[in-house]
């Protein structure tokens, strides 16, 4: 998908928008939000998961490798971190939908006039972001660069539906915090990337 949509295929596009406008596809955009959902909650759950082993090790005055090899933990099971280059690509490829400021889909994504279900795929965009602020680690980091990206691509043009709906959320303030923010887990490289 991506690929047919890289440097803004505008007939690509105009197809996808199509389909998804004619509502033969109403539940794509449903999935969407569904799945980033899903993202984010695995990406909470992993993180208050870590923060509740790095509490019981300071209560109980260990390090992780003495708990294991003393045997006195038994619930702290190796954790997998979520793997987020998917959700990265996904965000990716709703960038590129509205590449080269393709107001129709732009639109369409905060909006479905006429469809009996709205799917409001910039509030969960903006939704995400705030997940990611509280979890932001070398592990998020370029799902944020990936989020920033993609909401770019849905107010340029300029679009001013989403201009003005993002106006009235909290994005903002989001912004400046991660401007302002400290991020020792993550590289210098990563953090330019996340603040530009």
């Amino acid at each position: 998908g991506c690929s047919l949509l890289e440097g803004g295929n505008n007939a690509v596009q105009v197809d996808i928008y199509e389909a998804l406008a004619g509502g033969s596809h109403g539940g794509a955009l449903l999935n969407l939000a569904a799945y980033l959902d899903d993202e984010c909650r695995k990406i909470q759950q992993y993180y208050t998961e870590v923060k509740q082993r790095k509490w019981y090790l300071q209560v109980m005055n260990q390090s992780e490798a003495d708990a294991r090899a003393d045997g006195d933990a038994p619930e702290l099971r190796r954790l997998a971190p979520p793997d987020v280059r998917v959700g990265c690509k996904v965000l990716h490829f709703v960038q590129l939908l509205c590449e080269g400021h393709y107001n129709a889909m732009q639109n369409f994504l905060r909006s479905q006039e006429g469809n009996r279900t709205n799917v409001n795929v910039v509030m969960e965009l903006v939704n995400s972001l705030l997940v990611i602020e509280r979890t932001l680690s070398s592990l998020t980091i370029g799902m944020a660069c990936q989020l920033y990206e993609t909401l770019i691509e849905l107010v340029q043009g300029p679009c001013h539906g989403n201009q003005l709906f993002l106006i009235g959320t909290n994005l903002c303030d989001v912004v400046v915090r991660f401007l302002h923010g400290v991020y020792p887990d993550c590289s210098t490289r990563e953090v330019v990337e996340l603040k530009l």
